[in-house]
């Protein structure tokens, strides 16, 4: 007869096994949260560092970048061990033969020398892995930053004549038996209207074979073709809203505020014109019709706009240094007061007439001079017998400083 006998201590070892498994468990969960831990700490501290790099690259003195990263990494709790092999934090510009991520191939970039890489390797000491003999795990992150210099654009993509306007119709209009001819740089209309531009004539306007015309909007050649190619319906092109940085606040630039030109102050050259003096001249009251001469003047109209007419002989250049550099008439966006030129004797001038606000009309015989500048106004009438030569020459204009631009991109 088969009699049970209870096997004592089988469940105390069952229970011992378990614990030990147990406790494997939660230090495998313990250290692998450590490590997960780090890891991410280690990313944030890479993100971090390669930002930090990249606002110093983008500085008007772009020294100390390397520093910049590795003393972020160090304040995130990562510091460069000098080759110990414990925790590496490796600085590089993506130009650079060197420049290495944790293994993977590194994305093929343009304009690489603009990137940053910082890449960190860590080590973790387990607390329970001793137990299977693995003492230490590593880690390895990398980040990229992309930092974009500031630096000087033309405005309105580099042309010759521009309308600011978002939505006028025929911001830009020559018609009648107007001939306009500009070399240099085309023309440009930031209206979405259709259309943009209209042209009564082909012979109204001549363009550059290579730039012809341009418009947000539509393009309307009333009578014939046209020599010069024409982009129309560009959406893409629009700048609207204009950026504050595109143009110079006047209490930047105004440091001497005038009520008007010291006329009966101002010296006659030989050739009886007014020379008014070099430097940045803020008018509130009105620029009186007169012959002038200048050389290194920027002429800001806080309030008035300018009317030019007559048999005046106008000879006036920009400065090629300074915050007004290429800047020759300046309306500020605030004031939207006309510019009109009606037919002036001699318009002999160089350097930018910024006036986005404004209504520029041209109207009559400009002279047999060209004119080495770039226009910009709100809207442009260069009907009735308009008689003008513009040729724009980019290292003579205005250009604006596009804000850098610091970005994390992997």
């Amino acid at each position: 007869m088969f009699t049970y006998k209870p096997q004592r201590g089988q469940a105390l070892v069952l229970i011992v096994f378990a614990i030990v498994g147990l406790i494997a468990m939660v230090g495998l969960a313990v250290d692998s949260g450590n490590s997960f831990a780090d890891r991410r700490n280690a990313q944030s501290a890479a993100d971090n560092a390669a930002i930090a790099a990249a606002l110093q690259k983008v500085q008007a003195v772009p020294t100390g970048w390397q520093l910049a990263a590795t003393n972020m990494a160090t304040s995130n709790g990562y510091t460069d061990d000098g080759g110990i092999g414990i925790t590496t934090v490796d600085v590089y510009s993506m130009d650079d033969p060197l420049a290495a991520g944790c293994g993977s191939a590194l994305p093929v970039i343009a304009n690489p020398e603009e990137y940053i890489l910082v890449t960190i390797h860590s080590t973790v000491d387990m607390m329970f892995g001793p137990i299977i003999g693995i003492r230490q795990t590593h880690n390895c992150v990398y980040a990229i930053a992309h930092g974009k210099p500031s630096v000087k654009t033309s405005l309105f993509y580099g042309n010759a004549v521009a309308s600011t306007s978002c939505d006028a119709p025929s911001a830009i209009l020559a018609s009648g038996s107007s001939s306009v001819l500009i070399e240099g740089g085309g023309l440009f209309s930031n209206s979405s209207a259709n259309p943009a531009i209209s042209i009564s004539w082909e012979s109204n306007l001549t363009t550059p074979s290579d730039s012809g015309v341009t418009a947000v909007g539509g393009v309307d050649i009333v009578h014939g073709g046209y020599p010069s190619p024409i982009s129309e319906n560009n959406s893409d092109l629009q700048i609207c809203p204009m950026p504050e940085e595109m143009f110079p606040d006047p209490d930047d630039i105004c440091t001497d505020t005038i009520a008007e030109l010291p006329y009966a102050e101002m010296a006659v050259n030989g050739a009886g014109q007014k020379i008014i003096p070099p430097g940045i001249h803020c008018i509130t009251g009105d620029f009186r019709k007169d012959d002038y001469f200048g050389t290194n003047v920027t002429l800001v109209m806080l309030n008035n706009g300018l009317d030019w007419e007559g048999n005046v002989e106008v000879d006036l250049s920009s400065p090629f240094v300074g915050p007004t550099a290429g800047l020759l008439i300046y309306l500020p966006p605030t004031n939207d007061s006309t510019i009109k030129m009606r037919g002036t004797a001699g318009m002999r001038i160089s350097g930018s007439v910024l006036a986005p606000s404004s209504a520029i009309i041209w109207i009559g015989n400009f002279g047999n001079t060209a004119m080495q500048s770039q226009w910009i106004g709100k809207t442009f009438d260069m009907s009735g017998n308009t008689n003008a030569h513009v040729i724009f020459n980019d290292s003579r204009a205005y250009k604006y400083s596009a804000p850098a631009n610091v970005e994390l991109t992997q």
